[in-house]
């Protein structure tokens, strides 16, 4: 007799693992000549159960079409993947995600897309504008007309991907994602992938949005390595959500990610939050940042041992604009060796702050800081504000050059202690309030040359004269120097 699983027993479920379902599995196989051939093969068929979960309807290719999400449970097996289908009474399903149901391993549950035409596995069917081999969400019941909720069809155009193309296609439209798969803040999760495209029509075209009162984070990667995200926006529209701490884009453990003219906008958390014990080349280049409700970008290396101050942070060609509401948040809130370059930044709330590079030891021993980092061509306009310092440098060896500070009432710029053997140039410093210090030296060890403050009461302010080097140093129109 079939065992039942205990929640069933306790909601009075009567039902067996009485259907018949068969588990597949595609192969692909090079011949002689070079051609690539696919094929499925039965792996099982199985006994199970089949309970309808959800479905909706959407206009397509002129009719009305069904879309069907299913739970089955089966009993315990171990390999299976969403890179599988599941056959149920000649219709084909796609695997969304498979959990251990009693944590006993006896049994699975099974999340299913039910395929909007039931064709067999022969691949995205044929649709205008998508370059051969991409797999575009649409192909796989996406609406993306700012109304439906597409995860579930997204999930599945995800799972398709990883099985075969590697390239993930937004064609122009809005996406709605909610948590109706996975759990906690996630919507769309990407766990252990090893290469992936992600990619849209366009930032301007192309947007993946959280409805009103998701409360969720569109995307976040989970010891992924060689990702590619581009051509597309990210929308949190934290405005109308009432939690905050979910953030447009999450990021842990991550090699080789890379994120090109992408938006990313209106985050309920950090507008990216990256965090692991390694990070290795995590690029973002020709980006634009809008409105996150905490800091803009926030990386946090929390490797135990400097081994990795050779894996880099590249922040290139972007603009970071009105991020950093609570009071100490910054725009960029670093740990870990990385790179800023051609960045300009516009604060606009009060006690906030600019770029905040943190040293190694704040909460992590021995970890990598951001020893052997460089910022340079950044523009930052305070817009008169109390600032929380436009620039705070907290680690050893930074270097940092050509940077213009606008509109700053206080607190431009601090060589904190922690902060020894940086090189400062070619940095201007402008305040409209002639009140505050432009520039704080804490630390009793760096250079400085080519810098002028102007509108300040002070232009530098040292702690301790140690073995500073000013050089071209200009306070205009304040005290020049003040220990």
């Amino acid at each position: 007799m079939t065992d039942l699983l205990p929640d069933q027993l306790a909601k009075g479920y009567q039902g067996k693992l009485r259907e018949r379902v068969t588990i597949r599995q595609k192969t692909v196989s090079v011949d002689a000549a070079g051609a690539v051939a696919e094929t499925w093969s039965d792996v099982a068929t199985v006994w199970g159960n089949m309970i309808p979960k959800s479905g909706r309807e959407y206009k397509g290719a002129g009719r009305d079409t069904a879309q069907r999400v299913w739970e089955l449970t089966i009993r315990y097996r171990a390999g299976l993947t969403p890179a599988m289908t599941i056959v149920w009474n000649s219709a084909v399903f796609d695997i969304l995600s498979v959990r251990n149901a009693d944590e006993r391993r006896r049994f699975l549950r099974i999340d299913l897309l039910e395929r909007i035409d039931n064709t067999q596995e022969t691949g995205d069917p044929p649709e205008p504008g998508v370059p051969l081999g991409w797999t575009s969400v649409r192909s796989h019941g996406a609406i993306g007309n700012g109304a439906a909720d597409d995860t579930l069809a997204i999930e599945s155009a995800k799972n398709i991907a990883l099985a075969g193309s590697r390239v993930l296609y937004f064609p122009s439209g809005e996406y709605n994602v909610t948590k109706a798969v996975t759990d906690g803040l996630y919507a769309i999760i990407f766990e252990n992938v090893d290469g992936l495209i992600i990619v849209g029509d366009g930032p301007k075209v192309t947007k993946i949005r959280v409805p009103n009162g998701a409360e969720c984070q569109p995307f976040s990667f989970l010891n992924c390595a060689n990702i590619q995200i581009r051509d597309l926006t990210l929308d949190g529209n934290y405005q109308n959500q009432s939690l905050r701490g979910a953030h447009a884009l999450r990021g842990q453990d991550l090699d080789q990610f890379t994120v090109e003219n992408v938006h990313i906008l209106n985050s309920a958390g950090y507008g990216a939050g990256f965090q692991g014990s390694s990070f290795r080349d995590i690029i973002f280049n020709n980006f634009y940042m809008y409105e996150a409700w905490s800091d803009g970008f926030d990386f946090k290396n929390l490797a135990t041992d400097a081994a990795d101050s050779n894996a880099r942070i590249i922040l290139t060609n972007g603009r970071i604009v009105d991020c950093a509401s609570i009071a100490d948040d910054v725009a960029i809130d670093i740990r870990g060796p990385f790179t800023i370059d051609n960045v300009h930044i516009r604060l606009k709330y009060a006690d906030s702050g600019g770029i905040r590079v943190r040293d190694g030891s704040l909460g992590v021993s021995n970890g990598p800081g951001g020893k052997y980092s460089t910022i340079s061509n950044v523009v930052i306009d305070a817009a008169d504000l109390q600032t929380n310092g436009c620039v705070i440098i907290g680690d050893d060896y930074v270097n940092v050059s050509n940077v213009t500070i606008r509109n700053c009432n206080e607190n431009g710029m601090w060589a904190q202690a922690t902060a020894e053997y940086c090189n400062f140039s070619n940095i201007s410093i402008h305040s409209n309030s002639n009140v505050g210090t432009a520039f704080y030296i804490s630390t009793t060890k760096g250079n400085y040359s080519n810098i002028q403050t102007f509108g300040f009461s002070q232009g530098f302010r040292l702690s301790s004269g140690g073995d500073n080097l000013l050089v071209n140093c200009v306070a205009h129109n304040a005290s020049e120097y003040s220990y």
